[in-house]
């Protein structure tokens, strides 16, 4: 993974699932078009030798999720969720888990050296992947 840290990675495409997911999730119709139109960038960090930091990049804000690799973190979601969350690392690939009362969301952000692919699934809700694709920002 050590490679593929503290570079950013630009979102490009989204497949027809993506609104499903957002639905699936309970965001309302206003939310889902502004989720899907909203330019975003992401990366991960490492912050020291145990913990990393996953970034969401948007005009508005940056959203970080720190966290250390098999431990169970509560957080916030981009979209307001309050879930627990846990992360793994597993060679070029990161895998986090959200867990909600009424749903569990699993998300796997498999990096190569020109981007990141992106693949959702929430729990029984919802019988397709979505997918998501962010390519390697330019450097400056």
């Amino acid at each position: 993974m050590d490679k593929f840290l503290n570079i950013k990675y630009t979102l490009h495409r989204q497949d027809e699932y993506f609104d499903d997911y957002l639905a699936s999730i309970g965001l309302n119709y206003i939310q889902r078009k502004l989720a899907k139109t909203i330019p975003a960038s992401v990366e991960i960090v490492k912050l020291n030798e145990n913990e990393y930091s996953f970034n969401t990049i948007l005009p508005f804000k940056t959203h970080q999720q720190r966290f250390v690799p098999g431990e169970e973190i509560e957080q916030t979601t981009v979209d307001g969720r309050k879930v627990k969350n846990i992360f793994t690392i597993e060679g070029n690939k990161l895998i986090e888990h959200q867990f909600e009362p009424n749903r569990q969301v699993s998300i796997i952000r498999e990096f190569t050296d020109k981007e990141m692919a992106g693949k959702t699934t929430v729990g029984n809700s919802f019988g397709e992947v979505t997918n998501k694709h962010w390519s390697k920002a330019q450097e400056s």
